[in-house]
């Protein structure tokens, strides 16, 4: 079996780069959107009078 070696170049780099940049926004999108959800259910549920909405 051959090995193979991969050269570092700017597109490897930038390609590295965006994929990283995306996938923690896409984490923190996720993280955000459930304590986002569980802050306004709460919050929701407080201004209507109880902690059950009728």
């Amino acid at each position: 079996m051959e090995k193979v070696t991969v050269k570092p170049t700017w597109g490897l780099a930038w390609g590295l780069f965006w994929r990283i940049f995306l996938i923690s926004l896409g984490i923190y999108a996720i993280i955000f959107g459930i304590i986002f959800t569980i802050f306004g259910a709460t919050l929701m549920s407080l201004l209507s009078g109880g902690w059950l909405m009728p």
